[in-house]
């Protein structure tokens, strides 16, 4: 996301956090970010899987779970996503990814989005080996107003 914001005048104005749990990748990407010139771009050496490394900016207007869905056990999956809604604002997006791999979940995934109370803006996947999804929270009702998960979810891969 770094060199596409940094591509972009408008960006400058861009207010986000990126957490990654590797040090050496976070110090690379905060760098890289310093050098693009986005002071608001923040990032944060933390598990992606505990809320509170990134409660203080929530809700946001777009989430990004990329490399997330696929490397977490499957049977959490469905709750990470019911979680989102509680992420965004209404009217937020989330883009997600999800390889192919089995068991591949990538049209579970997408039904769990919906009937969370999410649109389908766009969705790119099979047959390739991997899914990008990207939706709008249209609707909070199936929201559960309590507090998140901690954690939200365990990485293992």
């Amino acid at each position: 996301m770094i060199p596409v914001l940094a591509g972009r005048a408008a960006s400058r104005r861009v207010t986000a956090v990126l957490v990654e749990q590797d040090e050496v990748l976070a110090r690379r990407a905060a760098d890289a970010a310093a050098a693009a010139g986005l002071d608001g771009l923040e990032v944060r050496s933390g598990d992606a899987g505990d809320p509170r490394v990134f409660d203080d900016v929530l809700p946001v207007d777009v989430l990004m779970l990329c490399g997330i869905l696929g490397n977490i056990e499957h049977a959490r999956v469905a709750n990470v996503v019911v979680s989102v809604a509680r992420l965004l604002v209404l009217g937020g997006f989330v883009i997600w990814t999800r390889g192919g791999s089995e068991p591949d979940l990538r049209s579970q995934v997408r039904d769990w989005f919906q009937s969370a109370g999410f649109d389908e803006v766009a969705f790119d996947g099979a047959p390739e080996p991997y899914g990008v999804g990207f939706y709008r929270l249209a609707d909070t009702s199936a929201t559960d107003p309590r507090t998140l998960p901690q954690p939200l979810c365990t990485f293992v891969r």
